[in-house]
């Protein structure tokens, strides 16, 4: 029994020793490298100096994708275009990944300790009833740093990872218990990679009569995760418990799948002849306030 414990306490000094030469290799390090943080819209627009992006978050992954370090960066610092200089060993490979507007409508799940990057997600909350909290605006990017011989000066551009919905419906009887269902989001997070992963969820969001009571409308346009690649959006409009409608297409059949840094305008006209619904769908840009005038 002795010698056991010794042999433990042995392998054990000496894992602590090679973890901790591994962690000084990473960190003890002369190489600068410059990091220039700028904004881009659904167009490809810079929009750094609007400050929509908001405070940042860089998360350092090694060559192994193991967690090493995380920096914070201002909303102020962002705007002026200040280079963020990082310090890091130059013999390896660095995974940089930016996360900005991570104001706590969603969990970001990383072990500050030992974590790999294919583990840490950002994750939608869920309220009581297991519908989704609405995201913040989140802006993400990507960059991968090179050894040997990489440039010391990386750009880092990011674009959001939320898009945004406003639905109208026309023809409704004015009552105070309507509300939508936005369902074929298969996925819940989003992988440090960018990815759509995780389980299924769905939004429900409640509306407003406008002032001539001619719309029933959300309030305002509403964040979502976009659905991913393959799959499209459904809306449930209900009063109480009574489904009134299910859209998923508009009347060119185009299926309804919002884009992440813009907004998609959905007007559903009950009104329409023959018992034909009416499915409008207009993308604006993030800001834009689409009115509908004509229908």
């Amino acid at each position: 029994m002795v010698k056991k414990r010794r042999r433990f306490v042995a392998v054990l000094w000496i894992t602590l020793f090679v973890s901790a030469c591994c962690q000084e290799d990473f960190f003890d390090s002369k190489t600068d490298y410059l990091l220039h943080i700028s904004v881009l819209n659904f167009w490809g627009e810079n929009i750094t100096t609007d400050g929509d992006a908001g405070d940042v978050n860089l998360f350092v992954f090694d060559q192994d994708y193991l967690y090493r370090d995380k920096l914070s960066i201002s909303s102020e610092s962002i705007k002026k275009d200040s280079a963020i200089r990082l310090t890091y060993n130059k013999t390896s490979n660095i995974w940089l990944i930016t996360w900005s507007n991570l104001n706590g409508s969603q969990d970001l799940i990383l072990k500050q300790a030992e974590s790999f990057m294919q583990d840490a997600s950002i994750k939608l909350k869920r309220d009581n009833e297991g519908y989704a909290i609405n995201p913040d605006d989140l802006f993400y990017a990507k960059n991968i740093i090179s050894s040997p011989g990489s440039a010391t000066e990386v750009a880092v551009s990011l674009k959001r990872k939320t898009a945004k919905i406003r639905i109208a419906v026309k023809g409704l009887t004015q009552a105070n218990d309507y509300y939508f269902i936005i369902d074929g989001c298969k996925e819940d997070a989003y992988s440090f990679d960018g990815e759509s992963v995780g389980d299924s969820i769905k939004y429900r969001q409640y509306g407003v009569f406008n002032s001539d009571k001619s719309l029933f409308q959300t309030p305002d346009a509403f964040r979502i995760f976009p659905p991913s690649k393959g799959n499209k959006n459904s809306i449930a409009l209900y009063k109480g418990t009574e489904l009134i409608v299910l859209v998923d297409k508009t009347n060119e059949a185009s299926e309804i799948v919002p884009q992440a840094g813009a907004t998609t305008n959905i007007l559903i006209d009950l009104t329409k002849e023959d018992g034909i619904l009416g499915i409008n769908v207009i993308v604006t840009s993030w800001d834009d306030y689409y009115e509908w005038v004509e229908w």
